[in-house]
């Protein structure tokens, strides 16, 4: 009798003591899960921004460039209207 009793009570013990563990050990993935997800979240906004910078670094190149061309059209315009209005010498 003695022996069913110690038996039932150590095995409530156990089942106790295990649902807490169970509990910390559900907290504790719980919180890792959020921790990668934040990490994962960072890691695609990284990406994203790396991305939107090359395609920004193109773009700019890009209008660098345009903007360069415009500009010695510009001064040959400028140079072909100073030659009209101002030829030179005989």
């Amino acid at each position: 009798m003695n022996k069913c009793k110690f038996t039932l009570l150590a095995t409530l013990i156990i089942c106790s003591l295990s649902g807490c563990a169970s509990d910390e050990l559900r907290a504790q993935q719980r919180a890792e899960d959020q921790a990668m997800a934040r990490k994962h979240a960072a890691e695609r906004q990284v990406e994203r921004a790396t991305s939107w910078l090359n395609e920004a670094s193109a773009i700019e190149l890009s209008a660098q460039a345009n903007l360069t061309d415009k500009q010695n059209k510009q001064q040959s315009a400028d140079e072909e209207l100073k030659n009209l209005l101002f030829p030179a010498g005989p």
